[in-house]
Order: C-alpha cells, then sequence, then structure tokens
C-alpha cells in the first residue's frame, strides 16, 4: 500500500441540502447515507482501504480547512489541506499531485493515485475496492487514465455519460465522454446501451499523470514542476504564486478529454451521487409507509415523506402528509414537494 496514493476531493457550496448544508458545511458533513457517520467520514474509509492510514490526503477549500480536521479529528493537520486558491478540480488535483511530488524522491512516477469523491454514496465497501483493484489494473497495464462507470438505472439528465468503447478486461477502452444530456437524449443512450455515468473518480500512475498533462496543456504541465520545485525549496509564497497564474477548469475538461488513452471499469457496488433531499430515500432506510427520516419523528397516516431533524428536543409530526420533503434546523424549516427538492438551491 505505500506505492499508493489518495486524494478526496471535499469542497462544496452548500446550497442542494439547504438549511442543513450551507457553505461553511457542504453536503459532505452530512449524515445522508449512514445516520451514524457522515459522506465524509465514510470517504475517509474508503481512502484507509485502499491507500492504508496516512497515504491519503483531504483535498478541500481554504474555508474548509478548519471544519473538515473538525469533522476528522483523528487526522493528522496536514491529511487535510487545500489549494490556495480554488481553481476547481484541476487546480486542486494538481495542487495535491506537485505536494506528493514534492514529498516524494526521485521514484515518484510508479505511485499509483486515486482521485475519489467525498460526497457519494457507496455500498458495499468489499465491492468498492474489487472495482478499485481493476481501476489500478487498468491503470498499470494500459498507461491510462481510468475512471469508474456507473451503470445507469434511470434516464437521469444530472450526470456526465462515458460512452464505452472497446473491451480490455477487466474493463473497456472509452470511447468518448458525453456531457450531461436532456431528457430525450437520456432515454436514448438507455435504449441503445454501452453508456455508463460518469463517476467522478480518477485512477492513475503518477508517471501517466505527468505525460497525459504535458499532452493537454504544456503551460499546465510546466507549472506542476515549477510548483514542485518551489515545495522542495520551501518557497511556498512563489508556489502559490506559480499556482494563481493557471485556469479555472474541471479536470475532465482540462486532462481528461485531450488524453489519448482513457480506460473505465464498471462499479461493482451501489452509488448515488445524492444531489438532493429526494434522493435520500435511496440511502436511508423507510418506514412501511416508505416515510425516510433522521432526528426525532412521528408520522401518521403520512407517505413517501423526507423528513431531517437535527434539532434535538424537538420532534416532527405528520398527519396525512404525502411526497413531501420537511427540513428542520436551529434557524430555518424548509418545506417543498419532493419533485421540486432540485429546486431547493433557489432559496440559499
Amino acid at each position: 500500500m505505500g506505492n499508493r496514493k489518495c486524494v478526496i476531493m471535499a469542497g462544496g457550496s452548500g446550497q442542494r441540502f439547504w438549511p442543513v448544508s450551507r457553505p461553511e458545511r457542504p453536503k459532505q458533513f452530512l449524515r445522508l447515507a449512514d445516520p451514524e457517520k457522515s459522506l465524509l467520514q465514510q470517504a475517509v474509509e474508503r481512502a484507509e482501504a485502499i491507500a492504508g492510514p496516512g497515504n491519503f490526503v483531504v483535498q478541500t477549500t481554504p474555508g474548509l480547512v478548519i471544519p473538515s480536521r473538525r469533522e476528522l479529528p483523528e487526522l493528522a493537520h496536514e491529511q487535510v489541506d487545500s489549494e490556495p486558491i480554488q481553481r476547481n478540480t484541476m487546480g486542486a488535483i494538481l495542487w495535491a499531485v506537485a505536494r506528493l511530488i514534492s514529498q516524494s524522491e526521485d521514484n515518484w512516477r510508479g505511485i499509483e493515485m486515486a482521485v475519489l469523491t467525498a460526497d457519494h454514496r457507496i455500498d458495499p465497501l468489499d465491492g468498492f475496492l474489487k472495482t478499485v483493484e481493476d481501476a489500478f489494473v487498468m491503470a498499470r497495464e494500459h498507461k491510462a487514465i481510468v475512471t469508474i462507470g456507473i451503470e445507469p438505472s434511470r434516464p437521469d439528465t444530472g450526470f456526465g455519460y462515458i460512452e464505452v468503447g472497446q473491451e480490455v478486461a477487466p474493463g473497456y477502452m472509452v470511447k468518448r465522454f458525453r456531457e450531461k444530456p436532456n431528457r430525450d437524449t437520456a432515454v436514448g443512450f438507455l435504449k441503445q446501451g454501452g453508456f455508463l455515468w460518469n463517476s467522478g473518480m480518477f485512477f492513475w500512475t503518477l508517471d501517466t499523470f505527468d505525460r497525459a498533462l504535458e499532452q493537454a496543456d504544456q503551460s499546465l504541465h510546466m507549472a506542476l514542476h515549477r510548483i514542485v520545485q518551489a515545495l522542495r525549496a520551501d518557497n511556498h509564497a512563489e508556489a502559490v504564486a506559480i499556482f494563481s497564474e493557471i485556469g479555472n477548469d474541471p479536470v475532465d475538461i482540462a486532462l481528461v478529454e485531450h488524453c489519448r488513452t482513457v480506460a473505465v471499469v464498471k462499479a461493482q457496488f451501489d452509488w448515488d451521487d445524492l444531489g438532493s433531499w429526494d434522493s435520500i430515500n435511496r440511502s436511508l432506510p423507510s418506514d412501511d409507509a416508505d416515510n425516510v427520516g433522521v432526528g426525532r419523528i412521528r408520522a401518521v397516516e403520512s407517505n413517501g415523506n423526507v423528513i431531517y431533524n437535527e434539532v434535538e428536543g424537538l420532534r416532527v409530526n405528520l398527519l396525512g402528509v404525502e411526497d413531501m420533503v420537511m427540513v428542520v434546523t436551529e434557524d430555518e424549516i424548509l418545506l417543498c414537494p419532493r419533485d421540486r427538492s432540485q429546486d431547493v438551491r433557489r432559496l440559499t
């Protein structure tokens, strides 16, 4: 495991699960897939299983470093880090890679790296780990950038899709990435077959990452190595100055879509990106009337509701209520139909 490192991408703006989530407490801090653990705590467990304790970093934004350290008190301070200036997912990964290379000897090219999400439901763990091993096999043997694809269960318009190409065991080469489709296109993808949801997780060796970055964007590649040199010289200010000059692009656009060899392995686990309050009925247990609840709740003659009550000493009582989202915090209450839960961000 010593040759393996993980980066957990843990930023976020806290809009989808308002009012429980806020800018200072985005989705990964919530217990949406397990009543006892936050999504971020579960992500750390997965990273430890992949790389071992101490071999991963939680990469967050500057304003979330302290809240993340509070959420993960067992981690060393250096395991929760942020890029100095927000530069989207490409910038976050670039900074994490630069730090990793700067702390490594000349044999850094053989390091295997996983880029993991912090705010998705993934279960069971053993199925996830089997999938990760397949991804690393593809990364090593084919010198590929590898992602995990999810078999679509519905024509969802909220995800990017991966069009699968030639099978190369234990995965497939990627034919192309498709942007978030409209509903008709998503229905067509499911009818046609050969399309997977893009999980947003990536696997590579640092040698492959370095070569792919040089092919995709030479200026970005040069910035990476200049930052490494500055960090090795203990010149943090110079590293920040170099980093501030890079673009503000997601890793898919800045790197992955330019790569010559991109592969995908199919997920051997259940996955949900938990994109709205309505989605947690797929991840938390429900009662006989399909009500999903967290906190003190009583539901009578009520069906299909999502209730999230985080106020101790207060009970939410439902009578004759159907298909609603009810969220109670110390300072806000949200009521909306479940089919309008995607619109909650309009209230933030």
